[in-house]
């Protein structure tokens, strides 16, 4: 709900693609659209830099733009402008809806941590696993062992949970009531 398109740094694939052409394996990258390869005017020249002193092309497959005239790299400007516009647009919006659905005491997702569930649109405790949690946190909070309280669910209980898990639940603000948004 942040954001509707994700920085182009954090696009592994992507990224290796500039590597590659970095390094002179590339002379053109085709793509469908040009609002597939980016919705950000600002990351569209930054990486429109990198290709021409690599020299290297672009071509879309089912729309056409030329580059090489002012009229041609306007209509690209055009174009992204309105694909950032409606990536911003796209964002404003699921942002709303989920900050909305908190505020209701909804869920935003599909998925809970051991010990709950979702019950008409609600986190609640699920009575079967709710004991689990809440002998991890006590014996952590004892013993301030992420290690020995996952021996403790694992030799008291008949629990077997890998190591990370057990980190990952200890950090999940969820148990302590907080949802990602903070509230």
């Amino acid at each position: 709900g942040h954001t509707a398109r994700k920085k182009y740094t954090s696009r592994k694939e992507f990224m290796r693609m500039l590597n590659d052409v970095k390094q002179g394996k590339i002379d053109l990258i085709l793509f469908i659209k040009l609002d597939r390869w980016f919705r950000s005017v600002r990351d569209y020249y930054k990486i429109q830099d990198t290709l021409d002193k690599h020299n290297v092309n672009w071509k879309t497959i089912f729309e056409n733009y030329d580059t090489t005239t002012a009229s041609g790299r306007l209509h690209i400007n055009i174009m992204l402008s309105v694909a950032q516009d409606e990536s911003d647009r796209t964002s404003e919006r699921i942002g709303f809806v989920f900050k909305n659905k908190v505020k209701r005491g909804e869920v935003i997702s599909g998925s809970v941590p051991l010990g709950l569930k979702i019950v008409d649109k609600r986190i609640v405790h699920d009575e079967e696993t709710k004991y689990i949690p809440i002998e991890l946190f006590n014996h952590y909070e004892m013993h301030q062992s992420a290690h020995a309280s996952m021996m403790h669910l694992r030799n008291d209980l008949g629990v077997n949970m890998p190591y990370i898990k057990v980190q990952r639940m200890l950090r999940n603000t969820l148990y302590k009531g907080v949802h990602r948004s903070g509230e």
